[in-house]
This record gives C-alpha cells, sequence and structure tokens, in this order.
C-alpha cells in the first residue's frame, strides 16, 4: 500500500522507518517477507500493518517486476518461496545471486536511483487522480480472507520478539468502506487475539475522490491528509513520543 510515508515519521520523530509492504502485495507475502527481515535485522520497535478484508485476501499473482522488484531490498531473501504464484519465472530464483549489492542490481535492471529502496525506503508516491464512479466500489474486488491464520503469525511473533503491533485500517471510499464493513471475520478475529487495531476512516474527512486515485487507494494528496492525522493521533507511536 501507498498511504504511509516512512519519511514523514522519521522526520516527526528522527528514527528510521520502511515500508516493507508493497501495494497489491497479499499478507502471505508480507509475512515472508518480515520473517526474512527478522532474521538479518534487528527487530523494529514498532510495526505498523495496514489492514481491511482485502488485505486478509490471498493473491495468486506476483503481477509485473515493477512490483516484484521490492523483493530485492535485502540480498539474502529467498525468492524461490514464491514459485506457486502466478507470474513466477524460473528465473526469479536466481536473481538473489545477483544480488551483491544496490549497484549491481540497479545496473542490471537499469532501475533509476530514486527508486532504489535505500532512497525511497520502500515507498513511491502516487500522483494519480480518480477515476471511476465515486458512489459505486468496483464488483470484482476479492474477499477469499484465506490469509485469517497471518494475523495470528504477526500477533505472535510480536509478542515473541517484544514488538510493538499496530494494525492500521487506513482511508478508503465511504462507497468502499461500506461494503467492506459487511465483512466482520477481519476484525472478530483482531478482537479475539486482542490485537491493536486503528481505523481512520471518516466519511467527513475522506469523502473527496481527489484524495484518492481509486476506490482503495490514497493518491500523494490524500496520504498527506492522512499523515497529518495519523502522526497527530496521541494513541500511535508510542514508543517514539517523549
Amino acid at each position: 500500500m501507498v498511504e504511509i510515508n516512512p519519511f514523514d515519521v522519521s522526520d516527526k520523530f528522527g528514527v528510521k522507518a520502511e515500508i516493507l509492504s508493497q501495494d497489491a502485495q497479499s499478507i502471505d507475502l508480507l509475512w515472508q517477507k518480515f520473517q526474512q527481515y527478522l532474521a538479518v535485522n534487528y527487530p523494529p520497535k514498532e510495526i505498523y500493518i495496514l489492514y481491511n478484508p482485502i488485505t486478509a485476501g490471498i493473491g495468486n499473482n506476483l503481477l509485473y517486476l515493477d512490483h516484484f522488484k521490492s523483493y530485492f531490498f535485502m540480498d539474502r531473501y529467498n525468492i524461490g518461496k514464491l514459485k506457486n504464484k502466478d507470474g513466477y519465472h524460473i528465473y526469479y530464483k536466481y536473481l538473489p545471486l545477483l544480488a551483491v549489492g544496490t549497484q549491481s542490481l540497479q545496473f542490471i535492471f537499469n532501475f533509476p536511483t530514486r527508486n532504489t529502496y535505500e532512497k525511497t525506503r520502500g515507498y513511491l508516491p502516487q500522483h494519480a487522480t480518480w477515476l471511476g464512479n465515486w458512489k459505486y466500489p468496483p464488483d470484482n474486488i476479492d474477499f477469499n480472507l484465506k490469509g485469517l491464520d497471518y494475523i495470528d503469525s504477526f500477533v505472535s511473533i510480536c509478542h515473541k520478539k517484544n514488538i510493538t503491533c499496530y494494525f492500521i485500517y487506513p482511508p478508503v471510499s465511504p462507497a468502499s468502506y461500506r461494503l467492506l464493513s459487511k465483512y466482520k471475520q477481519f476484525e472478530n478475529r483482531l478482537y479475539l487475539l486482542h490485537a491493536n487495531q486503528r481505523n481512520y476512516n471518516s466519511n467527513t474527512l475522506y469523502n473527496d475522490s481527489t484524495l484518492f486515485y481509486n476506490h482503495t487507494h490514497l493518491n500523494e494528496k490524500g496520504v498527506q491528509v492522512f499523515m497529518k492525522q495519523l502522526l497527530n493521533d496521541s494513541t500511535v507511536f508510542n514508543t517514539f513520543r517523549h
């Protein structure tokens, strides 16, 4: 997702913030990334998982290399775990062997410098403007909810590693929020786990199509509104509020 700007978090609290997930990647891929991140890094003090019922679905497609390239944020990532996804190519398994450094990856794929993970921290602003019918959400959203067990996994590992874990429901269009609110299994699982939840949807603040580029994603203008709301919420980022 593109709803969190890690640089705003860093500027506010003087800490390093990074994004491990990416737009259109489901919770199973985030879980794989997070496990590998913990294997070779110190545990973060806090982790924020953006959630809604769509997040609990298990995607079957890796989409295209532009989305896939975030897996190269770390040399040791085992990309072979993704071979069961549609869009996986056999040569992908050799890419980590080439990842001897960010510069070599940039050379191999000719990625612009601004898109390297060290410079973006996983955040790429979305400047697209709204297209579509504001009153009606798309009818092709997949609510398979097959990823609910991963919520348990995140809560468990964060408890074990002494990581404060928040589940953040970022703003979606009011029409989408009404639709998503019908799927109670996701939030019920979080309640059963006594997970920290924060819901930032507001019919007043986000009933504005100029803040979105589709029904479930904010554009850069919307991110600026959301980040102001999030950073001013005294119930989150408690580890860094002195």
